[in-house]
This record gives structure tokens, sequence and C-alpha cells, in this order.
């Protein structure tokens, strides 16, 4: 029935079914992203080239890859968009997709999951793992349940979202404004549905509790973000914006903390670093933060930390805070926690000579010699060697699984004037056989960012862009007893 609808009508339809308290809606560009790609044939059937079906075969239990390989199956309408949302309950994600024909839909999704469909209040329902599938007039809807229910539950709520039951975003100017603007992916992530959803998580309230320098986002009175990408010739820029009222408090936390922009703790960022976040923040302003109290706390009631005066130091920054990270040899990317990283921690401070002594003498109480190598403090670490020292008023540690033997990140100029010119900024480096591929963003000031994503090997970028993704967060299939 929704082919007898031009594609304005079936997304403002798609859009008319996703509830106006959603916590985060994206919208994707199908038919701009397939042209930009060169993933249709002749016939406009999707189709894959054969480096990204070599990577979706060595990562297919990444959700990405298991995402589209189904997408390339069902038979979905390249003219309508695809939009991705974040309910309020029951489901954790979901996605509408509008397809050419339901029947050969349900077949595909019935030969790849290995399940069939049943009527359940009128809708088609499948059940797969933590996965539901509910077919109703050429809709596709594909929820992740966010906790185990009955399969009547999960098919009426998506049959509520499907027949348009609760208000919905397309009544909320705010919200499409944003999705309707002329991208590729436009995204509005909603940050009181971030405050519910922490509120109503148990481990995530715990582990804000060890960090409490986090609630400084996640307590804010901001709005929302909004986001936008826009694939070209030689890759993809970004756009991010950040709703909130003129008078909010967070704002007025970033006037009072920030600090001017500054590159200069690249000169001891390693190249080897794949990973980079700065932010440039004045320290006494800073320390008078709760949240920077309760964290300083922390570290300084640690055994023997007092003689390192903790708090003086956060005092004495004035400019960027930076760390960067690395995977280490044997290191699996997912896991986080892993202590093998290899890192670069550095700040800009008033005091940075005094910093270096008090490390050192604190090190020496722990039983580490003080070695000079080129003019850098060596120790080790879990076997790993440690340079620490002062650079320009930069004090900086470096925690190595290899002999510092490199250039710095100071020399690459489209990163040094990355982070010259915002006070928040963040890069990242990601190697692939065919070449490395790039991402910098940052914040210029209070509401505006920007960022671009390229890569050094030749290709389409939105190819090399989907075969990033899908080699990320691989995990094994969710099974019917795991959910978040």
């Amino acid at each position: 029935m929704l082919s007898m609808f031009s594609c304005t009508d079936i997304n403002k339809q798609l859009e008319e079914m996703i509830p106006t308290d959603s916590r985060g809606v994206v919208r994707i560009d199908v038919k701009s992203v397939i042209e930009k790609g060169q993933l249709a044939d002749e016939d406009g059937n999707v189709v894959f080239p054969q480096s990204l079906k070599d990577v979706m075969s060595k990562n297919e239990s990444a959700p990405v890859s298991e995402a589209m390989t189904l997408l390339r199956k069902i038979g979905i309408d390249t003219d309508a968009n695809i939009y991705c949302f974040v309910p309020k309950n029951t489901f954790s994600y979901a996605a509408l997709i509008a397809v050419n024909d339901a029947d050969e839909t349900k077949k595909a999704i019935e030969k790849q999951s290995g399940q069939k469909f049943q009527t359940i209040g009128k809708v088609d329902f499948l059940r797969n793992g933590a996965i539901s599938f509910v077919i109703d007039d050429d809709i596709l809807f594909i929820g992740k349940e966010a906790k185990e229910d009955a399969d009547s539950k999960l098919a009426l709520t998506a049959k509520g979202y499907l027949h348009k039951s609760n208000a919905s975003i397309a009544e909320d100017a705010s919200i499409t404004e944003c999705l309707h603007k002329e991208n590729d992916v436009n995204a509005y992530i909603n940050v009181s549905g971030l405050h519910n959803m922490i509120a109503n998580s148990e481990s995530l309230t715990e582990n804000l509790k060890k960090f409490p320098i986090l609630t400084l986002f996640t307590d804010s009175d901001i709005k929302a973000f909004t986001l936008h990408m826009n694939f070209e010739k030689e890759g993809a820029k970004f756009e991010t914006y950040v709703k909130a009222d003129d008078n909010c408090d967070y704002f007025k936390l970033l006037d009072a903390t920030m600090a001017k922009a500054d590159a200069s703790f690249l000169k001891v960022i390693p190249i080897s670093m794949n990973y980079i976040f700065s932010m440039s923040v004045n320290g006494k302003n800073l320390m008078k933060l709760d949240q920077i109290r309760k964290s300083v706390n922390l570290i300084s009631n640690l055994p023997s930390t007092d003689m390192l005066d903790f708090r003086s130091m956060v005092n004495s920054i004035d400019g960027p805070i930076a760390i960067g990270l690395s995977v280490g040899n044997g290191v699996n990317i997912s896991s986080v926690a892993n202590d093998n990283w290899n890192i670069a921690i550095a700040a800009k401070s008033k005091d940075a000579a005094a910093i270096v002594e008090r490390i050192v003498a604190f090190a020496a109480k722990m039983g580490q010699p003080d070695y000079i190598k080129d003019g850098r403090h060596l120790f080790t670490y879990q076997g790993m060697p440690v340079y620490m020292g002062n650079q320009d008023s930069i004090v900086y540690a470096i925690r190595l699984d290899h002999e510092l033997e490199e250039d710095f990140y100071y020399d690459m100029p489209d990163v040094r004037e990355r982070f010259a010119s915002c006070p928040l900024g963040v890069y990242a480096k990601i190697s692939e056989p065919q070449g490395e591929s790039y991402f910098n963003f940052g914040f210029k000031n209070k509401t505006d960012g920007d960022g671009v994503f390229y890569s050094m090997h030749e290709g389409n970028p939105v190819i090399t862009f989907l075969e990033i993704l899908c080699q990320l967060n691989k995990t094994e299939q969710t099974t019917q007893q795991q959910y978040y």
C-alpha cells in the first residue's frame, strides 16, 4: 500500500510512528548513501562490493555487519529514509524501515533467523533471541528488547508505534528541524532522556559514583545534541550543535572553567597513539566544582599520595588536559578496562617543574629509581617503560609497550590545527589493511562543533566508513537470555 505514496509521504508516516519521548532519533537518507556509495545495481537492488563483503564475512557477529546483511536481503524501499530511535520503554533501540514487498521481507527474515512469523494483535511478529521483527503494511519494525518480555507485550508495543498510537516526533519542531536538514545522516539526542536512562540503571549510577567528574555532563541542563553527517568525495564532514537555554548552568560552567585552546601538548603525544582527547581548562575554577573536588579527594585519599598534592596540581592547570591511547600488543580493543593500553597523559601547568619533582620523589618512595634517558625521567610499571617530564610547561607521562623512538603529533598539521582551534577536541586513527583512516572533531565554542573523516587509501569513502563500522564491537550473537 505504501507504494501509492511519495517518498516524502512515507518518511512523514515513519516519523509519525516514533514517540515524542524517544531518547534519541537518527534519520538515514538511504537514497543518498546508496548513490554516493554506488551500492545499487541497474535494477535498483542493493549490492555490496567484494571488499565490504569480505569485511562483513570476517566480522559477521558485529552489530553493523548483521544489520547490513539483513538490509541487503529484505528488499528495502531505497527511496525512503531509515529511522532508528531509542524508545522510553520495552525496547533498548528500534528501527523503522519501509520495504517493497512485506511477504518477501518475511521470507528473507525467516530464512536468516530460522524462526517463523506469527500473527499477534493483527501484526506479523517474529522473535529471534532478543530481537523482535514486526511487519505491518510494508513497514518493518526491528527492536532490541530492554529486558525479557512476553511475545504479546513486544508485539503490541511495536504495534502501538506502527499504528501511531502515541504523540510523535512529527509534532515536535525542534526534532523535525534537525531531521529534515539535507544531510546523509541526522541525529537528535534528547539529554533529558539520558538523565532518565541513568537514573533507571543501577550499573550506570554505580559507575558515576566511581567517576563523579562525568556528572559534569550527565547532570547538565542541556536539552539536546544534534549531529549531522555528509559524505563527500574525500571523506565525510560532521557538524554538531548543543541545544540549551542561553542562561543555562552548563554554559555558565563552561564560561567559568574553559581556557584558551592550545595544541602545544601534542609535542609530547607519540604518533603511535590511536586516540586523543583534550579539554582546555582553568584549574582554579575547575577545583571549585563539587564533582572535581570529589574526584580529587578520591585520588588524594589513596595511600601515600598526599605528597603528590593533587589539589595544587589541578589548581595549577591553565590550558589543555589531554590523554592519548593506543592498543598494546595482545590487547583486545573492546577491553576498555585492560591495564595494558599504551597511554600518554599531558597537562599544561603553571607549576610544571615542581610537579615533576614531586612525582619523582613519590616514585623514589615507592622504590622506583630515577633514570634519565634523552632528557626524560624513565620508570617501569608492570614491565612497561614510563617516560615522564616537563616540556614547555607541559607535564607529561607516557607508558608504552615499546621504547619511545618515534615522532609526535605536533608535526601533523591537520591534528595541530584542530586542537589549536578547539578547547575540546577528539582525534582517532583507525588502521586497516588498505591503509589508515582518520577522524578529528572539536568544539570551537560552547554550542558548535565540527569534524572530518578521511582516509589515506584510495576508494569510496562510504565503503571505507561502512567497513570500519562493520569491525566495531564484535561480540557473540545475542541469545534469548542475554539482555541489557
